[in-house]
């Protein structure tokens, strides 16, 4: 399934404020009665803030530059005192020197040599010092810019979002426009657990359940036999966590076939990519579900299979996936009901560090669309249940 998302207008930037040194306080308000304006502690200062202005400059100078420049944002006091030139030195590309030589000649008819440029992953490295120092905003590298972050963003409330060019172009996975997962919701995930809770969003934004979905497949009555339409209820429920700095995304699909379709629906094998959503089965190599699921899907419809589980994993996505096949009755009683065939699909992704949407352990897994095949065969060389282990215990492969 493509999504075309309608252009819409990026969202303003916000106006700066003039810096403010720490012994300035806002005038105490005159308290008439403690039981309505209840009083509350002094606000609590860090005793670097007391230091002189000359003491901060000279401790800055005995900083590496990453750090000085970390360090001048920490604070907007200190930023005051030591200025814009040890960040402005960190981001900005070294000088380039040219230094003519004596025995050349005609110099005034030769052009100086183009300023230098920092490499592309490295500035976009050094830009992560301002990114966590504003934390109401986040790099965009495919507009290279920053973004409002969208406080009530997130992948179930991706419409309310401000629409990007970008969210596209990043990639993302989806079930439907119900649960859109976009790139910079990996990264403000990643961001809030590296820089603490107000940097990016909770993980708990990832969790979602569709509830019972009702859905029309074709169900076989017999094996080999002829075919019919039926309904069929299907459940998502997805949750996420970050472990080791990576984000691990765990989506478990329920199919449930009525026992009056007439038998196992060996043929759901075949038609599984129009059974199963993007986020559980898809990939960005093909219009295909994950390499060996169908295969697996077949070996647990088998009788002598019912209930167990063999974890495999995709060769062209990290992913990891398992699928369990049950059957019981609709009622409490037994008898000689017809039973319903559940089938169970479940598929842990490691979506990656969330730091570049180029990497190819994010793209890999995102919405094809019309975009060309094959572009990511064989790039992903893992153990099976390696994923899968990573989720449970937060440990790392």
């Amino acid at each position: 399934m493509k999504f075309r998302r309608s252009r819409g207008k990026r969202s303003s930037q916000p106006t700066a404020t003039s810096p403010t040194t720490p012994y300035e306080q806002a005038p105490t308000p005159l308290i008439t009665s403690p039981q309505i304006f209840p009083t509350s502690p002094p606000p609590q200062k860090a005793p670097i803030l007391s230091l002189p202005l000359e003491l901060l400059q000279q401790i800055s100078t005995h900083l590496s530059p990453a750090t000085a420049a970390s360090f001048s944002l920490s604070t907007r006091y200190i930023y005051y005192a030591i200025g814009t030139q040890p960040l402005q030195a960190h981001i900005s590309p070294p000088p380039n020197s040219f230094t003519p030589k004596p025995e050349d000649h005609n110099l005034h008819y030769r052009s100086p040599p183009p300023p230098t440029t920092l490499p592309r992953i490295e500035r976009r490295k050094r830009l992560e010092i301002l990114e966590r120092a504003f934390p109401s905003h986040w790099y965009c590298a495919w507009c290279d810019t920053f973004h409002a972050r969208e406080l009530a963003g997130g992948p179930t409330r991706f419409r309310k979002e401000a629409k990007r060019d970008c969210a596209e172009f990043n990639s993302y996975l989806h079930d439907g426009w119900d649960y859109v997962l976009c790139f910079h919701h990996v990264r403000l995930a990643v961001n809030r657990h590296l820089w603490g809770e107000g940097n990016g969003i909770d993980v708990s934004a990832f969790t979602y359940n569709s509830g019972g979905v009702e859905r029309k497949i074709k169900v076989a009555k017999t094996h080999g036999g002829a075919h019919h339409t039926d309904w069929v209820t299907t459940q998502l429920k997805t949750r996420a966590r970050v472990v080791d700095g990576r984000l691990i995304l765990y989506a478990s699909y329920r199919v449930s076939v009525p026992g009056d379709s007439g038998g196992l629906p060996f043929h759901l094998g075949k038609c599984i990519g129009s059974v199963l959503p993007q986020i559980v089965a898809g990939h960005r190599y093909s219009h295909e579900p994950h390499t060996g699921i169908v295969r697996a899907l077949e070996m647990a419809l088998l009788p002598h299979m019912e209930h167990r589980e063999v974890t495999k994993t995709c060769s062209v996505c990290a992913t990891d996936f398992s699928i369990v096949v049950s059957h019981h009755s609709p009622t409490a009683s037994s008898g000689s009901e017809p039973t319903n065939t559940i089938v169970q699909f479940f598929a842990w992704r490691d979506l990656g560090d969330g730091r570049s949407p180029f990497d190819t352990s994010w793209r890999a897994h995102g919405e094809l669309g019309n975009g060309n095949e094959g572009v990511y065969a064989g790039s992903i060389q893992m153990q099976d249940g390696s994923i899968r282990r990573r989720f449970r215990d937060g440990l790392k492969a």
